[in-house]
């Protein structure tokens, strides 16, 4: 799991920063991340079938701040070519 999707309480670090972001009028973010850091692009992209699972049961209560997230922001993801240390960056752009 890469370390900026760790959970801290209920989601995972990274989308608190989107989160603040958003709040200061942030609309696109900009990911630059490493071709094994799958967890980043699925967690900000729509998950239908996770959704429909998810919707309904205990967990369903978290799929708010998720959505506000996801629809509120319009997201690029890029692959680095090559490793070059810190492997995600995002940039905030306000559009």
């Amino acid at each position: 799991m890469p370390k900026e999707m760790l959970p801290i309480v209920n989601k995972p670090l990274i989308q608190y920063g989107l989160e603040e972001a958003l709040e200061a009028g942030v609309t696109h973010t900009d990911f630059i991340v490493d071709r094994d850091k799958r967890a980043i692009t699925d967690h900000f992209g729509h998950n239908y079938q996770l959704v429909r699972q998810i919707k309904g049961t205990s967990k369903g209560k978290y799929l708010g701040d998720i959505s506000n997230v996801i629809d509120t922001c319009d997201f690029v993801f890029m692959r680095q070519r090559e490793i070059l240390g810190w492997v995600t960056l995002f940039s905030l752009v306000n559009r």
